[in-house]
């Protein structure tokens, strides 16, 4: 009887780990993966966050929100502005929204 308990607790417990999702340990937290210029607000007001930037010579390639986007492209209404290093400018009409990887980093004397 002692032989079937533990093949009957995998049994039992399997699906209840498999229904649990996974994290990538790797991934930053959400509030260092992209921020607004300005006040903040207008990168909440979109949802994309920018993941990567791949600049190679004159072609420059920016991952937000897991969609490959060069200059020109759109993505929910919004066409890709200025792609940079660091940084993308959105473009809505009037509305310009700067997503960046990573905040400035200002350096202070000892």
């Amino acid at each position: 009887m002692k032989r079937w308990i533990l093949p009957l607790w995998i049994l039992v417990a399997l699906p209840l780990m498999a229904a649990t999702p996974l994290k990538d340990p790797t991934r930053p937290p959400g509030r260092l993966t992209s921020t607004a210029g300005g006040s903040g607000q207008a990168g909440a007001a979109t949802n994309l966050v920018l993941q990567q930037v791949i600049v190679n010579g004159s072609e420059s390639l920016a991952i937000i929100s897991g969609k490959q986007l060069r200059r020109g492209e759109k993505i929910r209404g919004y066409t890709v502005g200025k792609i940079s290093t660091n940084q993308v400018e959105l473009i809505r009409g009037e509305k310009r929204v700067q997503l960046t990887l990573f905040k400035s980093v200002k350096q202070t004397s000892k």
